[in-house]
């Protein structure tokens, strides 16, 4: 039986903020509708979504993202803003932005993608725009208002600076909670 697994690489965020950003999910749902939150375990900065992958090709995508991080440096991130992504009146995605060395984090972005092609995976078409995904699909009953996040600010305990240190893939458990389960992580270089 040739079994085959969705699979994704991203970059983790520390244990620390993602309860922080939980928590901060919590105090907001009831005024901030969106059909599905995401569970705070879950929570990561996508760099390439690979989709449905035959279990066999699994060793050739490690050894390509590990030589795609061992050619990027660790690097300072922070949260930052927030914002949705789809129609204005009726956004399909809530994410939080962020700030610190976003150039580190694009090049590291851009050795993900050159090594899946190196294995036969095509670049996403989309530009890669920095976030990570917290909930989606809005279902209020009026349009949604932007102004909303502003009267919903992050808390500080998420505006702590981190290191970003390693790659991972992950496998989506559909249905599952919490859903991504790492199958293999790949720690960048460190700081000179």
């Amino acid at each position: 039986m040739n079994s085959t697994l969705r699979l994704f690489a991203a970059v983790p965020l520390p244990d620390h903020l993602k309860e922080s950003l939980g928590e901060w999910f919590s105090g907001v749902k009831n005024s901030v509708p969106f059909r599905k939150w995401v569970h705070p375990q879950d929570l990561h900065i996508t760099l390439q979504f690979l989709g449905e992958v035959e279990g066999a090709r699994t060793p050739s995508i490690e050894k390509a993202l590990e030589t795609a991080a061992a050619r990027s440096r660790s690097f300072r991130l922070q949260l930052g803003h927030t914002g949705t992504f789809g129609r204005a009146s009726s956004p399909s995605i809530l994410w939080v932005g962020l700030d610190g060395s976003l150039e580190e984090l694009r090049f590291l972005q851009k050795q993900v993608e050159g090594a899946m092609t190196d294995v036969d995976f095509q670049a996403e078409e989309r530009k890669f725009k920095p976030h990570v995904t917290v909930a989606r699909t809005y279902q209020g009953q009026a349009g949604w208002d932007q102004a909303e996040l502003s009267r919903h600010p992050l808390p500080e305990a998420c505006l702590i600076p981190w290191q970003a240190d390693r790659l991972v893939l992950y496998q989506s458990r559909l249905g599952a909670r919490p859903m991504y389960e790492p199958v293999s992580s790949f720690s960048l270089s460190s700081v000179e």
